[in-house]
């Protein structure tokens, strides 16, 4: 380490930097001493901060109000407050940029969860339609309408949900109320479906095809 004198107040070095420009970089309240004893009042040409939570900017202006004063160039120079002017165009634009973007991913994902809800009720219904022979033979032998029906939901919902637990799984649960939905709807398609055709006479509609 290697002191500098600076008028009447010494310097510690602690460390150096390679770049163009030939800089000192020091604490706040060091150069504010060094300055007020040269010059009789601080002057700064710029002062750089970086915030832990860019929600704060605004609570930060308005703290910063009450010990800096609003830049003027024609102001006399005064000890007492600095004056500080705020450049944060980049973060608004940004933040722009990302509440556009993120309205139009909530239009796209509802769009998606439509069309998903919809495949899954039209995937139930056309299953069950496919499986109106198997369901009239065992009407023919005997079968309840409830155990008709109990059977065949869980034979199609067992594949559904372990995939969607595969799935879950592997994703992290990050689609989960879009997974929900999903195999709600699909439970719709297949129970409609069921009720439909367990209503109506499964034989007359067989021959008719």
């Amino acid at each position: 380490m290697q002191s500098l004198p600076v008028d009447s107040t010494s310097l510690k070095v602690v460390g150096k930097y390679s770049g163009e420009a030939e800089k000192i970089f020091t604490s706040w309240n060091t150069y504010l001493n060094i300055s007020k004893s040269m010059n009789g009042f601080c002057e700064a040409c710029a002062l750089r901060m970086v915030l832990k939570d860019n929600d704060s900017l605004e609570l930060f202006k308005k703290t910063a109000e009450e010990h800096f004063a609003l830049p003027d160039p024609n102001a006399e120079p005064d000890s007492s407050k600095l004056a500080l002017s705020i450049n944060d165009s980049a973060l608004k634009q940004a933040e722009s940029s990302l509440k556009s973007s993120l309205r139009v991913n909530s239009v796209v994902s509802i769009i998606i969860l439509v069309l998903s809800a919809a495949s899954g009720f039209l995937i139930g219904f056309i299953v069950i339609r496919g499986s109106k022979h198997d369901i009239a033979i065992k009407r023919i032998l005997g079968q309840s309408d409830m155990a008709i029906f109990g059977e065949f939901v869980f034979e199609q919902m067992l594949p559904a949900v372990l995939g969607v637990i595969i799935g879950g799984g592997y994703f992290l649960w990050r689609p989960l109320p879009t997974i929900l939905i999903f195999l709600i709807l699909l439970l719709a398609g297949v129970s409609t479906a069921l009720a439909v055709f367990l209503k109506n006479n499964l034989m007359l509609m067989i021959k008719d095809e």
